[in-house]
């Protein structure tokens, strides 16, 4: 079985560039040695950390100036969403518009008229159920009072832009449901 070295003799070996300081006389400098590269190591992780942070930054504001740069919208394009359509079951008429038409607060019109007569519909509970279709973000729902005339308006908040699908849902005093749907893209 061979036998560890000596004391002495691992100090005659000189050398230190391991970072072991065999040589009492280098001693000294291979503490500084490692001091040195102990510091230099300090410094990289300094300086790595902060190129990771500020990789991350640049990585953030590119995706959020390519999410703004995209919902730009053109000259003139800040007007409501009008359309007119009928409920399923083809009772009621309704000229619904949102304004104006951008993702944060807008105005829900409904104005609703009765298909076989042409007449205002009044006396209605008018309820707007808006879903993003864009990604599973749940369904809000908004009450519209009656402003009187067949006319019911509220405003009420789209969370985002992207494609929504807004249900209209009319309710008679009798608790009959009629519903309409639509589906529009608001802009940012």
């Amino acid at each position: 079985m061979p036998r560890p070295p000596s004391l002495s003799s691992l100090y005659s070996r000189g050398g230190g560039e391991s970072g072991i300081c065999y040589n009492k006389d280098d001693y000294r400098s291979c503490k500084e040695k490692r001091e040195s590269k102990m510091t230099c190591i300090r410094h990289m992780s300094r300086i790595g950390g902060m190129l990771l942070f500020l990789g991350l930054v640049g990585v953030l504001l590119a995706a959020c100036s390519a999410g703004s740069s995209s919902q730009t919208q053109p000259a003139g394009a800040n007007s409501a969403f009008h359309t007119t359509l009928k409920t399923s079951d083809g009772m009621y008429l309704l000229q619904f518009s949102v304004s104006p038409d951008r993702f944060g607060f807008n105005t829900f019109t409904v104005n609703v008229d009765t298909s076989s007569s042409d007449k205002p519909a009044t006396n209605l509970h008018v309820q707007l159920s808006t879903t993003m279709l864009d990604m599973a973000m749940g369904t809000d729902f908004l009450n519209l009072p009656s402003s009187g005339n067949g006319h019911y308006s509220a405003q009420g908040e789209l969370s985002m832009s992207g494609h929504w699908e807004i249900h209209i849902l009319l309710r008679t005093p009798d608790a009959t449901l009629h519903e309409a749907q639509v589906q529009l893209s608001t802009q940012g």
